[in-house]
């Protein structure tokens, strides 16, 4: 039975998380009342995409066509330099207008939510945590109350967290490298099968955030892989806490699955949940570490996005 949604207004539907979360609408048969797209680019020409069936143009985003009220606002990419000034005004001239942002954009405000909210959030407002803090926040939240006292987490974020060009760019640098060419020595993103320590991320702060009880430590490196999210985890108790304790409270939450030895990255693609390795404990029984994998585009993106959406309406 098909499930009803607000009216939508997706900024960026071309973006890899647009037409994610616009194919998780489908496999879910989830029909918003009303659909409406525009794009965020320096363009002022119209896009023309195939987009939840049917070919549609998709205007820039100008600000002079209101963002009608009673529905969402979906921004699923930045905004290009040119077009964030205008959005961000949008925004601010209506503060009951809901707006859930997909890209960690910080134009939504808001809390960070990795799941729906307990209660209806006024103003209308959030954004989606990303796929690193999602991931660490699945494997925690569950072992709160077997007494977490502390988590350490190390994100490997991939190509595609930098949207189709950066997909674009390392299958350009993975191809040069096949041919004995050297690594790109720019200093920008790691090249294809590399890795590099990133300048800044979300990872750390939305962690924090989204366990506000728990001291964290998390770091970002941008690894040459084209796709899915790998985080290693660690995890610090204020008593021994049996494996069968933490796999069956993972299990309990239904967002991870255990997939022990046979953990790989390539297996998590459109998978709407964590995947993690087999778990280790220290010999008191007080630390554990595993590695989680997970689909980006979902998990932290458009899965996690409809997760929320309700609270906003």
């Amino acid at each position: 039975m098909s499930r009803t949604l607000p009216p939508i207004t997706l900024l960026e539907p071309l973006s890899l998380a647009g037409r994610e979360f616009l194919q998780v609408m489908e496999e879910r048969d989830a029909v918003p009342e009303r659909l409406r797209f525009f794009h965020l680019g320096e363009a002022e020409e119209h896009q023309v995409a195939e987009l939840a069936g049917s070919a549609e143009l998709v205007p820039p985003f100008s600000g002079e066509t209101p963002l009608p009220p009673g529905g969402v606002v979906l921004i699923a990419a930045p905004p290009s330099p040119a077009r964030r000034q205008t959005l961000a005004d949008a925004l601010a001239a209506d503060e009951s207008l809901a707006v859930l942002d997909m890209a960690g954009t910080g134009l939504a405000g808001g809390p960070v939510l990795a799941g729906p909210p307990e209660a209806k959030l006024w103003p209308p407002r959030a954004a989606v945590a990303s796929p690193g803090a999602a991931i660490v926040h699945a494997l925690a939240a569950p072992l709160l109350d077997l007494g977490l006292e502390g988590v350490w987490a190390a994100v490997e974020v991939p190509a595609s967290a930098r949207g189709r060009e950066g997909v674009e760019t390392m299958a350009q640098q993975a191809a040069a490298r096949l041919q004995g060419l050297p690594p790109a020595e720019d200093g920008g993103p790691a090249a294809a099968f590399d890795l590099a320590p990133a300048a800044e991320g979300r990872s750390a702060a939305e962690i924090a955030a989204l366990l506000p009880d728990v001291p964290v430590a998390a770091t970002e490196t941008l690894a040459g892989v084209f796709h899915g999210w790998t985080v290693h985890v660690g995890l610090r108790f204020g008593r021994s806490v049996p494996a069968e304790a933490i796999l069956g409270r993972w299990e309990a939450s239904g967002a991870i699955t255990a997939d022990g030895p046979s953990l790989r990255l390539t297996s998590v693609v459109e998978s709407d949940t964590v995947h993690v390795g087999p778990l280790a404990l220290s010999a008191d029984g007080r630390q554990a570490a595993v590695t989680a994998c997970a689909d980006g585009l979902r998990i932290g993106g458009a899965v996690t996005a409809l997760e929320i959406l309700p609270a906003l309406v």
